[in-house]
């Protein structure tokens, strides 16, 4: 019998399905979940003559098995998420978790708890991927039907994760504390590339120089993120380069947390400060290669920068 997937059938399916003390079966009469056992038990009462209302709805299509779902696929399911999270220092604790076997789905928990940010990705991730099993199996069913098939579309997962983070512009002259310490830590971030110590040096002293030019620039901007419970969790800084064919802004640098890389951050700080730059008139965006760690080179490219010339640049469109 024909049914209608409607979003709170679909939650009741993905909650019974991770139910795994009890089966049940979808009643698409009623449009409600049975539990085997309630089935039987009226079936027996409708042959005693106690439940007549049960089979007269009766037919041959009116019961369907729910998705597969159990604790081999539960576990993929993980491995599926930890293969695909950018944080690296969640996704290496998550990968010795899910190594380790027993108590791997209490562990993979409490692990997850120590990163919350990360948590909530997980939980986006895994109700995506629940829901993608219920329409596939809701679509085989329509395919049988001779009905076409629907779409599946989910909310992106980073604009749900951006949601719990609050982004504001400041300047050198306003946190200067906070300059420095972000500044600092993303110089020894710069400093992983180097190959060998000469080349440390030389980074060392290219990177003063550099550190001294903004730290002259009165018109040096923050582009900074925080929690909503207002701990830091990024800043990217940014100034206007002098120019007779075009504004530029020039980006000395950008720093996310560790523990919340992955989540999308340095994209939207980037996509914040090229907004602003559109306001301004800027037309392009400029990174010079040398203040560029490895960590920060996909999230440019991501964002439509190019290499050329010891620089990445992105032009703002008008």
């Amino acid at each position: 019998m024909e049914f209608d997937l409607t979003d709170e059938l679909i939650k009741q399916i993905t909650f019974a399905m991770e139910n795994q003390k009890e089966h049940f079966l979808l009643d698409s009469c009623e449009k409600v979940l049975i539990k085997k056992t309630d089935i039987a038990q009226r079936l027996a009462a409708e042959e005693n003559g106690e439940d007549i209302s049960f089979s007269e709805t009766q037919n041959q299509n009116r019961f369907y098995t729910l998705p597969e779902w159990n604790s081999i696929l539960g576990f993929k399911m993980m491995e599926k998420f930890v293969s695909v999270l950018k944080n690296p220092l969640a996704r290496s604790d998550l990968k010795q978790v899910l190594s380790l076997g027993k108590g791997v789905f209490r562990n993979f928990k409490n692990k997850l708890s120590e990163y919350p940010e990360v948590e909530k990705l997980w939980l986006n991730f895994k109700d995506a991927e629940m829901k993608k099993m219920v329409l596939d199996w809701y679509n085989r069913h329509r395919a049988s039907w001779g009905l076409d098939l629907l779409p599946i579309e989910f909310n992106e997962t980073d604009a749900l994760i951006l949601e719990d983070f609050l982004f504001r512009f400041s300047s050198l002259a306003e946190e200067p504390e906070l300059f420095e310490r972000y500044q600092g830590l993303f110089f020894d971030e710069l400093c992983e590339r180097a190959e060998e110590e000469d080349d440390e040096e030389v980074l060392a002293f290219l990177w003063k120089e550099y550190h001294f030019l903004q730290e002259e620039r009165e018109d040096l901007q923050l582009c900074i993120v925080e929690t909503i419970e207002e701990d830091f969790a990024g800043i990217a800084a940014f100034f206007q380069l002098a120019g007779k064919r075009k504004k530029r802004f020039l980006i000395p640098f950008l720093y996310v947390e560790k523990n919340f890389r992955g989540l999308g951050l340095g994209n939207e700080l980037l996509q914040r400060i090229r907004n602003y730059a559109t306001e301004q008139g800027v037309r392009q965006l400029v990174v010079h290669n040398s203040f560029v760690p490895d960590v920060l080179v996909s999230v440019l490219l991501k964002n439509g920068f190019q290499k050329t010339k010891g620089i990445y640049f992105a032009n703002v469109a008008d």
